[in-house]
């Protein structure tokens, strides 16, 4: 059989976890990553900032894996949410991300 002809695999998107998405409050950011991660089959939640991620953790039967934070947030920053979410869910897992890059961090 030649490569030409051999039809890639097609996965099916599973309800794989919930993910809630706290970005900053850059809306095309927030867009961009949670469309994607929907396309890759997860559940997500997005929050404008660390108050609005909390009521929506406080949600009756809201379960979330993953807290994806800005470190530098609006009100709170990422860590003193993922702190906050943790005392509610303390197996939470947390990915923090930043658009400040400085000099130190490379």
């Amino acid at each position: 059989m030649n490569a030409k002809s051999a039809a890639p695999p097609t996965a099916t998107p599973l309800q794989l976890a919930t993910i809630l998405l706290a970005p900053e409050d850059d809306k095309g950011v927030r867009y961009v990553a949670r469309t994607m991660l929907q396309q890759c089959g997860y559940t997500v939640l997005c929050a404008g900032d660390g108050d609005a991620a909390l009521k929506i953790a406080h949600r009756p039967g809201h379960h979330l894996d993953l807290l994806i934070a800005d470190v530098a947030m609006p009100g709170m920053n990422g860590p003193q949410l993922a702190n906050r979410l943790r005392a509610l869910q303390p197996n939470l897992e947390v990915l923090f991300m930043s658009g400040v890059m400085r000099e130190d961090m490379v």
